[in-house]
């Protein structure tokens, strides 16, 4: 862990954050899927955990364990895009962290619609049962509500 220091953020502080706040949301959701990612290869998570009767949230998405951080796998790896977008961090959709990088993409975005807030989203992680959740947080913004009703009378 990095010495505290007082002063402007860096960006190693940043990326920092990120890493250990993921490891901690992952760790409290996705627990026996990081159990089985730490002992079995790659491509057995929906094998392992069907045969134990539990469905996993995150079968399909070929997950890779990667400095300690479940991201996305597959067929992205020789794509000419950064490492973000190839191997997407995953997200619970039922999360305090995730409405909160919700709103926060919502803001930067200016208010606008729930598939241009999904898409920039989708640049960085993938939320399990994405545009639901989308929908659900922007569907809650208070300054979009005021600026979308109509008048009364």
């Amino acid at each position: 862990m990095p010495d505290i220091v007082c002063g402007p953020l860096k960006v190693f502080d940043l990326q920092y954050s990120i890493k250990v706040i993921t490891r901690f949301v992952q760790a409290h959701v996705f627990v026996r899927e990081i159990s089985v990612l730490k002992t079995e290869n790659v491509g057995v998570l929906s094998k392992v955990l069907h045969s134990s009767g539990y469905l996993s949230p995150l079968r399909k998405l070929a997950s890779v364990l990667a400095d300690g951080i479940i991201r996305v796998g597959g067929r992205m790896d020789k794509a000419p895009t950064s490492n973000s977008s190839r191997h997407p961090i995953i997200l619970p959709r039922k999360h305090h962290v995730t409405e909160l990088i919700i709103k926060h993409y919502h803001n930067l975005e200016g208010h606008v619609g729930c598939n241009q807030v999904f898409a920039t989203i989708r640049q960085k992680c993938c939320i399990l049962q994405g545009p639901a959740a989308v929908k659900g947080v922007v569907g809650e913004c208070l300054t979009c509500q005021r600026w979308n009703t109509l008048p009364s009378g």
